[in-house]
């Protein structure tokens, strides 16, 4: 069986999927349950084999529920037409987010509606 852990916190490996986890070649997708953090961080993580002759290191990120600030414009026609400079944009101010690379790696829904652009 395999085990994981953050920051000495147990882990619950709720499932794995690949090869045989006793082949140190073979490659294991494991779906892990993270245990719950105190504070905001990059802990360390660990996942190992259940004797712990096999493991490896990651490091996993912490942060607090973003917490939306403000939203301008509030609204918009049914054709999505907004009181912005453009017509278009909504303008979302959020804090605590966590670091991003790309606006790829950001999802805003309006309604269960995916935004584009």
């Amino acid at each position: 069986e395999l085990k994981s852990s953050f920051h000495g916190s147990n882990a619950v490996v709720a499932s794995w999927i690949g090869g045989t986890y006793t082949n140190a070649l073979s490659q294991v997708q494991a779906v892990v349950i993270a245990p719950p953090s105190m504070k905001p961080g990059i802990v360390p993580g660990n996942i190992a084999t259940e004797d712990g002759t096999n493991s490896s290191q990651f490091l996993f990120e912490y942060f607090r529920p973003p917490t939306i600030l403000s939203v301008t414009p509030r609204k918009a026609t049914l054709s999505g037409k907004t009181t912005s400079e453009d017509g278009q944009c909504v303008t979302v101010i959020v804090d605590d987010f966590p670091q991003t690379t790309s606006s790829s790696d950001i999802s805003v829904t309006f309604g269960g509606t995916e935004c584009g652009g």
